[in-house]
């Protein structure tokens, strides 16, 4: 990537002696065209990755803005352009994967033609998709989190306790419509909770299975979890929400499953 934000005379990346140091961000050229915003936008996306997979290798302390502008093959200015410090990044980092949870369990609360259990599916498919794919984001967020000022935690905290509050809101609009059954609605929010979230630390990438088998599988254990018979969690029941009553079916751990659980050990 070439650096096409020059520095200027006077306009140093850090102060001295402090390469991470925060910064006033540079002000944004007005009436920009759609193509400029786009680009803009792209590079932001582009800092942000790069910079939370340097976090998540080396540490958020062990990591200076001028590591991350070397990993882009730019100059410092540019990252500044972008960022206005270090722990603005952190920020944006731990803010995309708390916002993006809040937002899915709230969207699948959204009036629409589908029965609850089919917008429950999708939430669960594509929670678990986005874990696995910014899986390095949410990491980033429990390991370095710590270091984020008291009123940016907050903010965070408040993202938690709106996804918290949406997935109760879905979990017992489903009990109420007989498609679910748990006892206890609080170990049941955790439970769903750990269950999409969790992949973050044991998927691999190298894994013989991809994301989306993983998720697909995600999917019937979790509405398994919630009482739902295994045909319908699994998809192989094509009729009524409820199949007739059965032997439920002998699942043993398949040897793609173990490969998974081998590789996610020695990461």
């Amino acid at each position: 990537m070439t650096d096409d934000i020059p520095s200027t005379p006077g306009d140093p990346a850090a102060p001295p002696g402090e390469t991470d140091a925060p910064r006033r961000a540079r002000a944004r050229p007005a009436g920009r065209s759609a193509a400029r915003l786009a680009a803009y936008a792209y590079k932001k996306e582009l800092v942000l990755k790069t910079a939370a997979s340097l976090f998540f290798r080396n540490g958020y302390t062990g990591t200076k803005v001028s590591d991350i502008a070397d990993a882009l093959g730019v100059t410092p200015p540019f990252i500044y352009y972008h960022f206005a410090s270090k722990l603005e990044l952190l920020t944006a980092i731990c803010a995309q994967t708390s916002v993006m949870s809040a937002d899915l369990a709230e969207s699948a609360l959204a009036p629409t033609d589908d029965d609850v259990l089919t917008r429950f599916r999708s939430f669960v498919r594509e929670m678990s998709l986005r874990v696995i794919e910014e899986r390095e984001f949410l990491s980033i967020l429990f390991v370095e989190g710590k270091h984020l000022p008291p009123e940016i935690y907050e903010r965070l905290r408040a993202d938690r306790q709106r996804f918290a509050r949406a997935l109760h809101e879905l979990l017992e609009e489903g009990r109420r419509a007989g498609v679910f059954r748990y006892e206890d609605a609080s170990i049941a929010n955790q439970t769903v909770t750990g269950m999409v979230t969790w992949p973050f630390n044991w998927f691999h990438p190298d894994g013989p299975e991809s994301p989306e088998v993983v998720a697909s599988r995600l999917e019937t254990l979790v509405l398994a979890a919630l009482g739902v018979p295994f045909e319908v969690a699994s998809g192989a029941w094509g009729g009524p929400s409820r199949p007739p009553a059965g032997p439920a079916p002998n699942e043993t751990l398949d040897d793609s499953a173990q490969e998974n659980m081998l590789a996610a050990s020695k990461t």
